[in-house]
């Protein structure tokens, strides 16, 4: 309900003629993220990927969980079932960074965020990037017009630290639905790495989410990643998936 209200709020003030720059970054991060996630602390889901080379097509599926402490810190967990040769590989990112765990090591990894999971895709785009989270802030707004003629606002955010996966974001967003509609992502020198669009939304209980985003490589041309989340659910989860120390103990 919370989710559904403050999305509300800023629909309402854009469309009675308040300018977006009148609507607080907070506001406007919080929006953009709500457009995007269910409205739980605890989440469960598949996630279809499906890698486009020159070459040939390879695909994946990987298990995800996604947490948020009472303190508001996140975690995630993302775990594959397929391929067959990467079946328990695990990526667990907590505040403490992100730990890469298989059967063939004796202890955790850790990497960055920007470490890939499978195609194009790295483990902040595969658990989803949060603008709310603290790790950006809005740098600047510019009013667009969407492909199919309707309005929507350009924000560029930028990483508020330098370990942020990416430092700096370019969201066009629906102004109609405060829906993200495609994202750039940039690297630390400014260089765009991937292009991100949001091909579809579903619904939980009246919860929107998106259930499809299509990954392009701004690297390698024709390179691109399509992920599908499949039977998503709310479950209440243990702490201990989200314990890098736990890998491999079982």
């Amino acid at each position: 309900m919370k989710k559904i209200l403050s999305s509300l709020l800023i629909v309402i003030a854009l469309a009675v003629g308040s300018m977006a720059q009148d609507v607080s970054d907070e506001a406007l991060l919080e929006a953009m993220d709500a457009a995007r996630f269910l409205d739980s602390t605890s989440l469960s889901f598949t996630s279809e990927v499906v890698a486009d080379r020159p070459d040939g097509t390879s695909q994946a599926l990987v298990q995800l969980f996604l947490k948020e402490n009472e303190a508001g810190e996140q975690f995630s967990r993302i775990e594959f079932l397929q391929p067959e040769d990467m079946a328990g590989e695990v990526f667990i990112t907590t505040p403490d960074g992100t730990f890469l765990w298989n059967p063939d090591l004796f202890s955790p990894l850790k990497v960055s965020d920007q470490q890939g999971v499978f195609g194009d895709a790295s483990v902040a785009e595969t658990a989803g990037i949060r603008y709310n989270n603290g790790d950006y802030a809005v740098a600047m707004r510019e009013s667009v017009t969407l492909e199919d003629g309707t309005e929507g606002l350009d924000v560029t955010l930028e990483a508020t630290t330098p370990d942020v996966a990416f430092q700096s974001i370019l969201v066009t967003v629906d102004l109609a639905t405060l829906q993200p509609v495609k994202m750039r992502l940039f690297a630390l020198g400014g260089e765009p790495i991937n292009d991100v669009t949001f091909l579809e939304y579903g619904e939980l209980d009246g919860d929107v989410y998106v259930v499809q985003q299509l990954i392009e490589s701004q690297f390698v041309e024709g390179n691109k990643t399509l992920l599908t989340i499949t039977n998503i659910s709310k479950d209440e989860l243990d702490d201990a998936l989200f314990d890098p120390s736990q890998l491999g103990q079982s």
